[in-house]
């Protein structure tokens, strides 16, 4: 509790250094009304530019953040970025914070966003609306020293009336966005649905019913489901329909699942397939792992089989596991199997290492073989660096053992000192002792150079001398740039 106390103060204290110098407040009166108030004023005194804003309540989990900024970030708690709070504004700021400190992050609670709406005018022309921020009050906005309105905290009802309102009398395309956008952002799912809903199937620019399809994303009902899915089949524009199985993707429902399902699997544009795979990953359920399984060995298109593959690394149980390992061991496509490699290498647990290493030592192509080594290198070297050496020493593949040793170098460490130099000097295949050569110089502190240097004076093949010189050569440390000199002056003696 003292905690939550102190938070609140300190909450408090900057955001009354941060607020705006230039700041009025609409006087008493509907939220339309008072807008209409701060344009005649802003015309009256010859301001070419105003910000008018209003805060209201919303849902929302309680570790939820809606940052109004693209220069804004949220790193532990902590908010970096240039602004002016509005949370002193609000009649009572403490409540901000009542729902901040909780065990369960996920809760749905109720918290105040802000909406603040940027009016400029050009040439003397009547103001209008240029661009719109929201974000939860206590970050700071973006003002850049343009005086606020501040029409106070309203209902959310009020608020999209507004959006409504100014859809209708905005001419100008970016704004009918921009409050298109915003109207979903109040959080009232009957009357956002029917907002959508005449934006989607009137004449309007496929921009705007882009932003329509993505506030859909907000409305989290069956019927929101359903609209999207009709603007899945009636939508003219390839950007609206892939917006729309983009926000099936955000909605929560088991209909959203089943409608991108529908789509990955009978959808005849490979565009659209593809997204419904990517956004199948947000609902994490054995019927969605099936569905991307299917996908990943019927689509005839490779891209969208390979974005079920890597959708699948998003599952981390045994289903979204067993699934990869059928695609590395058993699909006809090597650019889909190395997928499922690469895709085993994001889990990073000792399951998907060890059907990566099971992988090294199975009949699978090369390709595969080399995105499993490369997929291991993420792991952490404890676990991994002895099945990497191994690879590089004995391999029955030399792109495959070049890939180890490529991996091998970039660890750097002593331990593999031994199987380079053996590599180097014994290897069947001169691109794997070149690569091995190369991984030699990175060794710290040198030690791999006198190595290479030896190799350089007295290996018996002319061809990997000469390699030896001209990685020395290449390489930027001091004792490698010194060996080569030395190694000069005796070849120079030499008749």
């Amino acid at each position: 509790m003292k905690r939550r106390v102190i938070l609140c103060l300190t909450f408090l204290l900057l955001s009354l250094t941060g607020l705006a110098q230039n700041l009025e407040r609409a006087p008493q009166g509907a939220l339309e009304q008072k807008l209409e108030w701060a344009r005649g004023q802003s015309q009256a005194s010859s301001q070419d530019a105003f910000w008018f804003g209003y805060a209201f309540r919303r849902n929302m989990r309680r570790d939820a953040h809606v940052l109004n900024s693209y220069r804004m970030t949220l790193r532990d708690g902590l908010v970096s970025t240039y602004g002016r709070s509005l949370l002193p504004l609000l009649d009572d700021p403490a409540t901000v914070f009542e729902d901040h400190f909780s065990p369960d992050p996920e809760e749905m609670v109720q918290k105040t966003v802000a909406v603040l709406l940027y009016f400029k005018s050009e040439d003397g022309a009547a103001h209008q609306l240029r661009n719109m921020v929201r974000g939860n009050v206590e970050f700071p906005f973006p003002l850049e020293d343009h005086p606020l309105v501040w029409a106070g905290q309203v209902e959310a009802a009020e608020g999209f009336r507004l959006m409504r309102s100014l859809y209708q009398g905005e001419e100008a395309e970016k704004a009918r966005k921009e409050v298109v956008e915003a109207a979903a952002f109040h959080d009232l799912p009957r009357q956002a649905l029917a907002f959508m809903q005449q934006v989607l199937s009137h004449e309007e620019s496929a921009d705007v019913r882009r932003e329509a399809a993505e506030g859909l994303r907000m409305v989290q009902t069956p019927e929101s489901v359903g609209l999207l899915q009709r603007t899945l089949q009636n939508d003219a524009s390839a950007a609206v329909r892939k917006e729309a199985v983009e926000a099936l993707g955000a909605i929560s429902l088991a209909r959203a699942e089943a409608a991108l399902i529908e789509v990955l699997r009978e959808n005849g544009e490979p565009d659209l397939r593809r997204e419904a795979a990517e956004q199948l990953r947000r609902h994490k359920t054995e019927r969605s792992v099936q569905a991307l399984q299917q996908s990943a060995f019927e689509d005839s298109n490779s891209r969208v089989a390979r974005e079920a593959v890597e959708s699948l690394a998003y599952f981390a149980d045994d289903q979204g596991l067993n699934a990869l390992r059928r695609v590395l061991f058993q699909h006809p496509d090597e650019k889909v199997r190395c997928e499922a490699a690469e895709s085993l290498g994001k889990r990073k647990d000792a399951p998907a290492r060890r059907v990566l290493q099971e992988a090294l030592q199975a009949d699978i192509p090369a390709s595969a073989q080399k995105e499993a080594v490369e997929a291991l290198a993420r792991f952490p070297a404890q676990d991994t660096l002895s099945t990497l050496i191994a690879t590089a020493e004995s391999h029955a593949q030399p792109a495959v053992r070049r890939e180890a040793l490529e991996q091998l170098g970039r660890q750097a460490s002593e331990r593999i000192l031994p199987t380079l130099q053996r590599v180097a000097e014994n290897d069947a295949d001169y691109r794997v002792q070149r690569e091995a050569l190369e991984a030699l110089l990175n060794i710290p502190q040198g030690r791999g150079v006198d190595t290479v240097v030896s190799i350089a004076r007295t290996h018996p093949s002319l061809r990997l001398r000469k390699a030896a010189i001209r990685e020395l050569g290449d390489s930027s440390h001091p004792q490698a740039k010194q060996a080569l000199i030395e190694l000069a002056k005796e070849l120079e003696k030499k008749p």
